[in-house]
């Protein structure tokens, strides 16, 4: 029986509503939970630190889908992956679309756009000229990123940096979009609250009835009851 250790979450449609609200019931399992929570987002590092604050987790963060790491809130962040590399992407793409940049002045390592073109056709354009990036849309927004970058392999490498002596089996990760699926496919065991899209729950180990925030706090609930945590 695999036995948790630790949580990587999702906040942004997991422990957030539509709204990017934090659900009460987030608040009180993570009060009350016994294991560190790490917050896995594709948020910029700023915004990431001040939700664990808020919410009461354990500080450790992946932020920008993988690429900026922090083992604290008050650490020096370890950025993986330039923005000078992204950039380029970013520069490719103003040649085919009328793009908004997003938070620009607070992202380390990924260039982030408001959703108003096709990221699929615009992934293909990136990849034809720099195979090294890739084009995501999270739902919240469009990320030119690292194809090396990935929720899943920040949260490993992060536990590499936290030194807890653990890996990937012995944490439970919980996410709502495709861009959390490396994390819950590398996880040990993964949970999918009830407003992911049919890919994401099919991939889970188990899938909560109730979306958001409140899928998050069912879902520890079924870790508890299955002897997991």
């Amino acid at each position: 029986m695999v036995h948790i250790r630790a949580i990587a979450a999702d906040i942004d449609g997991t422990l957030t509503d539509e709204r990017r609200r934090v659900s009460p019931a987030v608040l009180e399992v993570v009060e009350r939970l016994d294991v560190p929570v790490i917050l896995a987002t594709g948020n910029a590092l700023c915004f990431t630190r001040a939700a664990a604050l808020l919410i009461g987790t354990c500080g450790a963060t992946v932020s920008e889908n993988g690429a900026v790491l922090s083992t604290a809130l008050d650490t020096e962040p370890h950025v993986l992956v330039e923005k000078r590399v992204c950039l380029r992407g970013y520069e490719l793409l103003r040649d085919h679309y009328d793009m908004r940049l997003l938070d620009f002045e607070y992202r380390k390592s990924e260039v982030v756009v408001a959703r108003t073109f096709d990221a699929k056709e615009a992934n293909e354009i990136v990849r034809s000229h720099y195979p090294e990036l890739e084009v995501i849309d999270t739902g919240f927004a469009i990320h030119i990123k690292a194809a090396s970058m990935s929720k899943g392999e920040g949260v490993r490498r992060l536990l590499e940096l936290l030194d807890w002596d653990m890996g990937m089996e012995h944490v439970a990760a919980f996410g709502d979009s495709v861009s959390d699926l490396s994390m819950l496919e590398g996880a040990g065991v993964s949970v999918a609250v009830a407003n992911s899209p049919p890919e994401v729950k099919k991939r889970a180990t188990y899938v909560a009835r109730s979306p958001y925030g409140e899928g998050f706090a069912e879902g520890v609930a079924w870790l508890e009851e299955q002897g997991l945590l």
